[in-house]
């Protein structure tokens, strides 16, 4: 009984070593992190420049007034912070019918939000990122 059980957590060994792939080594993910303030990101001003900043996300009304902002680490994409900029803007102005955002913005998510609250989000147009002969 005892050898069958060995048998058996040895395959068990196996299979999870083979599936997890524990006999290959990993990458360790190094993450940089500015000694004089910690909660900047790194932002890639281009393909060789990289500097710790803070990005500044503004709602705006049609005559470019100031209506809410978000700071957020340089590294931070634009759709992980309308939420609170959407929130900021609509409690404070609800009579706001039409959302224009760029294409940072242009994800299934903040449509369905915006969509929901009875409002129309106007996105620019983005080309289908498809393979090429797809369609």
């Amino acid at each position: 009984m005892k050898n069958l059980f060995k048998k058996k957590s040895l395959k068990i060994e196996k299979l999870i070593k083979k599936t997890l792939n524990f006999d290959e080594k990993t990458d360790i993910k190094r993450i940089k992190v500015s000694k004089t303030n910690s909660e900047c990101g790194v932002f890639h001003k281009g393909e060789h420049k990289k500097v710790f900043a803070y990005s500044a996300k503004t709602a705006c009304d049609k005559n470019n007034f100031v209506l809410g902002f978000v700071l957020t680490p340089g590294n931070y994409h634009d759709s992980s912070s309308f939420a609170e900029i959407y929130q900021q803007v609509i409690t404070s102005y609800p009579n706001i019918s039409t959302i224009v955002a760029d294409s940072g913005y242009r994800t299934p998510a903040i449509a369905k939000l915006i969509i929901d609250d009875n409002r129309t989000p106007i996105f620019p147009y983005k080309r289908p990122m498809t393979k090429d002969g797809f369609f």
